[in-house]
């Protein structure tokens, strides 16, 4: 960013009646997020659960059925799924589908269930996350069979893929209904309708972008007979198409308008129980994000672009800072934005993870750095962020350390400039001001949620070169979100360092330890209860017996 008027921008958002409405949206909570479960699996499959049942909060009838079975048509035939209809013809038979389009599939005896537990032919187990059972005006099937029960079996995924081959499971348990297979493994007492009389629909659920659905040939999920959706899909064909209804209950209106709202904060926490460990600890997903507000958040991004740039830099520049004066960090330019050494690392590969498998991609810096990219997040510096994937499919962590004279920052450099992925160039924009940088940094902290908000909506919503854009900016809003700065007092100057993250923390106080106690190497480590200590990579100075220490920046200990 040039040099701008940071007063005159501030002023000119602050008067901006469209930034006072969309941050009340967003600073807001919604009944979901008050108790911490609105991006808990479970509470969405309870929450459609009810919105499927006849008699429920919105006194709708078996209105948000069929338009949840309309907006599961719509990917059917984007997809060319069969439905688990077998005969390979069509997406639909044309019965079912013409009473769907036209609003004439008439359901009654509405059965919807949450954790449905099966056991298939082969004692294979397990639980169906939402199964809904209803009956439907007869409908005539390959011109020889009357369609009249739906089994509608949805699995329900928000932060982990499917596991264990699920929606396959699920297949074969309700497709001996229709096969004639089931023999007394699966109750079918309750299916009076009989065997043949019965139509599977099966439905893979994800808060993934609409765009990316757009894209698929195949569902994702291993049960290639899913019809895979989306959280968006739900939003636009299904919610808002109720709140519009007149007969909408009064009560109906406030938990519908209270999930829509949920769905599209990117900041509810997950409740530790939830958490896969498996998967980075924070998440931030946009499931759906109504009309209205993806025109007006694109719309405050046009007019305030460069206050927006300026404050996530700024955010972002402070929270790197290092607090050691003396040493001030170099920053690099990369797609027109400021990064430092490590943090420029991190962009260049992730950039290029999708193209190469985690081997091959190893193997073109086998010269430069023992791994570039590593499985196994313990072993790696890097800060998790989300949907950092080889081509493979491997979740990677990135190497972003540089130290000493084993691995040469320079030598990257040369290397991905070699590979015509980056050519070194430091960033000579503009730096703020003292007052404007506090200017900058509390503008941003005010409008957080927003903000974030705003740029994981354009990376899915707004037009190619807007997503180019703020793809470098959104890596940045992210990388300092929820790390926590720690103050010290030292006791040999008796001064304070104030901020630091957790590595320096420990380095600050081992060395100031180290440097008023006479101590070695072990009895260091068996103080402060260290349960590792590295030789590679930051020097602290010698203690006061002149022992040198160093100290891995990242340390298991008991402080």
């Amino acid at each position: 960013m040039g040099k701008v008027n940071i007063i005159d921008l501030i002023q000119s958002i602050n008067g901006d009646a469209l930034l006072s409405q969309l941050h009340n949206l967003y600073e807001s909570t919604s009944l979901m997020d008050v108790f911490s479960v609105s991006r808990r699996e479970m509470s969405h499959s309870t929450f459609l659960c009810e919105l499927l049942k006849e008699d429920s909060f919105h006194g709708l009838g078996t209105l948000p059925l069929q338009l949840f079975m309309d907006a599961v048509l719509r990917r059917a035939n984007m997809q060319q799924t069969k439905l688990g209809d077998g005969s390979g013809k069509d997406v639909m038979f044309p019965s079912l589908k013409s009473a769907i389009l036209s609003r004439n599939l008439l359901c009654s005896h509405v059965q919807v269930e949450t954790e449905k537990p099966f056991c298939d032919v082969d004692k294979n187990s397990g639980r169906v996350d939402i199964l809904a059972t209803f009956q439907v005006n007869p409908l005539s099937r390959d011109g020889n069979y009357d369609v009249e029960y739906i089994n509608l079996i949805i699995e329900n995924k928000i932060y982990a893929g499917e596991r264990d081959d699920q929606t396959l499971k699920y297949y074969k348990h309700f497709d001996a209904f229709l096969k004639n297979k089931a023999g007394d493994k699966v109750d079918i007492k309750q299916r009076v309708a009989g065997l043949r009389k019965l139509y599977n629909i099966y439905v893979y659920l994800t808060p993934a972008a609409p765009s990316d659905i757009d894209q698929l040939k195949t569902p994702e999920s291993a049960c290639k007979e899913c019809v895979q959706i989306c959280y968006q899909d739900i939003l636009d064909y299904v919610v808002d198409p109720l709140l519009k209804e007149p007969g909408l209950t009064v009560n109906g209106r406030f938990i519908l308008e209270g999930y829509r709202k949920s769905l599209g904060v990117s900041f509810a926490d997950i409740e530790p129980v939830t958490r896969n460990k498996n998967l980075p600890k924070w998440k931030t997903i946009i499931m759906a994000v109504g009309k209205k507000e993806r025109e007006d958040l694109c719309l405050l991004w046009k007019k305030h672009k460069p206050l927006f740039i300026a404050g996530i830099n700024e955010k972002n520049r402070v929270a790197d800072e290092n607090t050691d004066d003396s040493s001030k960090r170099t920053l690099y330019e990369y797609k027109g934005q400021a990064f430092t050494k490590s943090r420029l690392v991190q962009a260049i590969i992730s950039d290029h993870l999708a193209e190469y498998d985690l081997k091959d991609m190893n193997e073109l810096f086998k010269n430069i750095v023992g791994q570039i990219i590593t499985s196994d997040k313990k072993s790696s510096y890097f800060e998790e962020k989300e949907e950092t994937f080889t081509k493979d499919l491997c979740k990677v962590h990135v190497f972003k350390h540089w130290y000493g004279k084993q691995y040469l920052f320079t030598d990257f450099c040369s290397k991905v400039k070699q590979l015509g992925w980056y050519d070194l160039k430091e960033f000579k924009d503009y730096l703020p001001t003292p007052e404007e940088s506090l200017l900058l940094v509390d503008f941003y902290d005010k409008h957080e949620k927003l903000i974030t908000t705003m740029m994981e909506v354009l990376k899915r919503f707004a037009d190619q070169a807007t997503k180019d854009e703020i793809e470098p900016l959104l890596k940045r809003v992210t990388s300092h979100r929820y790390r926590t700065t720690y103050d010290v007092t030292l006791q040999k100057t008796e001064s304070s360092k104030k901020k630091l993250s957790w590595g320096r923390l420990a380095q600050a106080v081992l060395q100031d330890y180290a440097s008023i106690n006479d101590c070695t190497k072990e009895s260091l480590t068996d103080v402060f209860k260290l349960k590792k200590m590295s030789s590679s990579n930051l020097i602290l100075p010698r203690t006061k017996n002149s022992l040198a220490i160093s100290l891995g920046k990242v340390i298991y200990c008991h402080l």
